[in-house]
């Protein structure tokens, strides 16, 4: 018979192990979900995201806005959605509301010609390759799992550490963008460290 300690391990497993399946659904939803520039909710979301890094422009016509501008390849960002799709803007538009600071200086760094990256499909990329590390990697499942913050704001978290220290390499070393896989390797891989040294809080 199982004793009472047994039984409480046992329905704690179970607990942790049920969270992270709903997390990776919730994950792969947003992730399969594609932009829609028809769907009025995704273009007031675009649209925000414009504001956020864009906030002397808000004036705009909408339909006159150039997504180039804030980092995308095109006029029409929803091209640039596929990989990751509504996942990436959720990612892209928490961080730009929460950092809009950080975030315009991050733009400007982008649309420097010495350092220059495309703003928001790199932070699509960056997005993507989170959601491939949530599906698979077991450092991030403990971390979810011990976070005291909500879902939400965990991964929102997440990224911003990655995407804010990739613009901060790019910035120190003026890298170019045929660097760019070369930046990206070496961004997971102090970040792995950081997560099985648990010292997350120092990556930067």
């Amino acid at each position: 018979n199982f004793s009472e300690r047994n039984k409480s391990g046992l329905i704690s497993s179970l607990e942790a192990i049920l969270k992270l399946q709903i997390i990776k659904k919730t994950v792969l939803s947003l992730k399969t979900t594609k932009f829609d520039k028809t769907n009025q909710i995704h273009l007031k979301m675009v649209h925000e995201l414009w504001d956020a890094l864009r906030p002397g422009s808000k004036s705009i016509n909408p339909e006159n806005r150039n997504f180039e501008e804030i980092g995308f390849q095109g006029k029409d960002p929803s091209t640039d959605f596929r990989a990751a799709g509504l996942f990436a803007l959720y990612c892209l538009l928490h961080y730009c509301n929460q950092n809009p600071t950080r975030a315009r200086a991050q733009l400007k760094l982008s649309r420097n010609a010495k350092s220059f990256f495309p703003f928001s499909v790199v932070a699509i990329r960056f997005s993507f390759l989170l959601y491939e590390w949530i599906c698979v990697d077991d450092l991030v499942d403990n971390l979810i799992l011990s976070s005291q913050t909500n879902f939400d704001n965990q991964i929102y978290l997440l990224f911003g550490l990655l995407f804010s220290s990739f613009c901060s390499f790019w910035k120190e070393n003026l890298y170019n963008l045929t660097n760019f896989p070369k930046v990206e390797r070496m961004i997971f891989e102090h970040f792995r460290w950081h997560l099985k040294a648990d010292t997350l809080s120092s990556f930067n």
